[in-house]
């Protein structure tokens, strides 16, 4: 069965050119570029994995990880974070409990796909 992943990005090319190589990489793929859309997404639908950037208007990443993880029905659900400033050591510490792992921002896509191929597998 093709898996589910929800993009939450507020950098439109970025997450379009996220989207294109998940979708050729044969997932299905929607988007959304802010937390609260994120949470209205996943109020009725459940994806596999969630790519979730950290600075976002209207609700940040990790509030809106924080909410997520609160849902049981999102029990299981992978979450990969990513940013583009550096974290504070209070920001890394509550990151740890939120997501399941955590990229920094210029990255290479191949290598995000290389990560997510690997959390996926990690899921039955």
């Amino acid at each position: 069965m093709q898996k589910r992943i929800l993009i939450v990005e507020d950098d439109e090319p970025l997450a379009t050119v996220l989207t294109y190589a998940l979708r050729a990489d044969g997932y299905q793929v929607d988007w959304v570029n802010d937390g609260m859309k994120a949470l209205s997404y996943l109020g009725v639908n459940r994806p596999d994995l969630i790519v979730m950037d950290i600075m976002m208007p209207n609700l940040n990443g990790l509030e809106t990880m924080r909410i997520t993880r609160q849902n049981e029905l999102m029990e299981g659900v992978v979450i990969l974070a990513l940013s583009a400033r550096r974290l504070s050591e209070v920001e890394t510490r509550e990151l740890e409990g939120l997501c399941d792992a955590y990229m920094p921002k210029p990255f290479g896509v191949e290598h995000l796909m290389g990560t997510i191929t690997k959390l996926l597998a990690a899921i039955v």
